[in-house]
């Protein structure tokens, strides 16, 4: 039974050893993931921040679908994408995590 003065992270800690490994991993996935649609990250995005910008980049890409738009064809690497709304915003160098989240999310609610 876990201590009622432990904060939670702390007691998760205990309750699993393996824990923040399994966060490392896990992080690293979103990272890798995100980093194959083209999307720059710096490598200083919290967990949380990949993890929601994971989920950001998927409602963007379920906006483009339920468009018909081709996710192949409108990728950010596109020469001729289909249509310039149906692209990914591009991470701007000096754009925080936070900003770049925000805009991916106003991009994918301008199409939904």
């Amino acid at each position: 039974m876990q201590s009622p003065d432990l904060p939670f992270e702390e007691a998760q800690k205990e309750l699993n050893p393996h824990r923040e490994a399994d966060q490392q991993r896990a992080a690293e996935s979103i990272a890798g993931w995100l980093t194959e649609r083209d999307i720059e990250l710096t490598g200083d995005e919290t967990d949380d921040q990949l993890v929601t910008l994971l989920d950001v980049v998927e409602g963007f890409e379920r906006a483009v679908a339920a468009r018909g738009g081709d996710s192949m064809t409108n990728a950010l690497d596109s020469a001729d994408p289909d249509f310039e709304a149906y692209v990914l915003p591009r991470r701007r160098a000096d754009e925080s995590a936070d900003s770049y989240i925000e805009r991916v999310r106003q991009a994918a609610d301008k199409l939904a």
